[in-house]
């Protein structure tokens, strides 16, 4: 069976598209959840944690967002979304250890 695809190929790919995106949101938002928490534990300001969720998270979605976007014209985008669920399973690995701002 090399080569074929099974009907049911597209839906698993959408499946798992939708449940990386779900995890992305729930991460996305768990600093702010968790914010009391974080700021007692690792001693941070309020500004620490306005940065943190907000500015420093935007302006690097914004420019990766540019540069991922670049690099769909020219290149494979499945290797892309391979390459980048790595890197952002590797980033949320390393953030577990940090101890500090």
């Amino acid at each position: 069976m090399t080569g074929k695809r099974s009907a049911r190929t597209p839906f698993l790919l959408l499946g798992l598209l939708t449940f990386l995106n779900v995890l992305n949101f729930v991460q996305r938002y768990l600093i702010a959840s968790l914010a009391p928490l974080i700021k007692e534990d690792m001693g941070l300001s309020n500004t620490d944690i306005g940065l943190l969720s907000g500015l420093c998270f935007v302006t690097l979605y914004a420019i990766m967002g540019l540069v991922i976007g670049t690099l769909a014209d020219k290149f494979s985008r499945p290797k892309i979304m391979a390459s980048g669920l790595f890197i952002w399973s590797l980033f949320t690995a390393v953030s577990g250890g940090a101890v500090h701002f």
